[in-house]
């Protein structure tokens, strides 16, 4: 009875020395830094892709990835970063592109629609990868987009002026969708009307009158079916001497899509470029310290 007395104080002198020697191992200065630095290794910032598809004139087709990160509880686009364009098949990924996005996050590849192999359905499947790094994590995302044209019309008939847009895919037209007319202004398009395509696939709208062109009377006009759910973004343009001849000079009127746009305006567009610049800035000295920081704890 007495020895097995002393096997149970063996065994638990043992124990304790062993839970002793473990707390003591935790307690130095190098056990500690360690788990710090395993608990400070900063994690990669996750991010988010948007791809979209612009149809243009004739076989053009433009392909736009948006490249995102949630920084100080706001997505805002990165810059710097390559994309990587795909065709995707069952068999590979056929590589069409690589662009580095821009400062507002946006990187774009043009494509030959002729150049692209569509599925059974008459779709292109569209992909779009940006490899991750340092800093953030790998995003992609992937569309399906359906061969589309559209033929923009300026007709004039007894002092009417006309546009007739026709949106046609496959050969066949394009009913019940809906068409968006611009003029190009000095900073953004300007909308002068919108219709839906009748069962010939066409919409039309009368220009209005008296609106200024460059000192020829051209002005820049856009018919635009936008952000499709079959289609993606289909627009075709044209010029038109239908503007008011603007003479070069310094007392012309300011007007949204004149030269010289109205002077709150100009000072609005001042004021947001300084707010989104200070805020770019912002952005990328926060992300220089990540960097710097990640590569003194490497």
């Amino acid at each position: 009875m007495k020895r097995s007395n002393s096997i149970f104080r063996l065994l638990t002198f043992g124990y304790w020395a062993k839970a002793l020697l473990l707390a003591l191992l935790a307690g130095l200065p190098g056990s500690a830094l360690w788990a710090q630095e395993e608990e400070e290794e900063p994690e990669q910032i996750s991010s988010r892709m948007s791809l979209s598809a612009i149809q243009g004139d004739e076989d053009k087709l433009t392909l736009k990835a948006l490249v995102r990160a949630k920084i100080d509880g706001r997505f805002t686009g990165l810059q710097g970063l390559e994309v990587v364009f795909f065709s995707p098949s069952d068999t590979l990924e056929k590589e069409l592109g690589r662009d580095s996005t821009d400062m507002d996050g946006i990187a774009s590849l043009s494509v030959s629609k002729s150049a692209l192999q569509a599925d059974t359905g008459g779709a292109f499947i569209l992909k779009a990868v940006f490899e991750g790094n340092a800093l953030f994590e790998e995003s992609d995302d992937e569309i399906a987009v359906t061969a589309a044209g559209m033929a923009l019309e300026a007709m004039e008939e007894d002092s009417v002026r006309t546009l007739v847009a026709t949106l046609e895919s496959g050969g066949a037209p394009v009913a019940e969708a809906d068409v968006y007319f611009y003029v190009q202004g000095a900073f953004s398009p300007l909308k002068i009307g919108e219709a839906t395509t009748d069962e010939e696939g066409m919409a039309s709208v009368e220009f209005p009158a008296g609106l200024p062109g460059d000192p020829d009377g051209n002005i820049h006009i856009i018919a635009r079916l936008e952000e499709d759910e079959t289609f993606g973004t289909v627009e075709a343009n044209v010029n038109k001497a239908w503007g008011r001849k603007l003479e070069a000079s310094h007392n012309q009127s300011r007007a949204l899509w004149s030269s010289s746009p109205p002077l709150w305006l100009l000072l609005t567009f001042i004021t947001l470029l300084v707010i989104i610049w200070g805020h770019y800035l912002e952005v990328i000295y926060k992300l220089f310290r990540l960097r710097k920081k990640a590569a003194a704890e490497g």
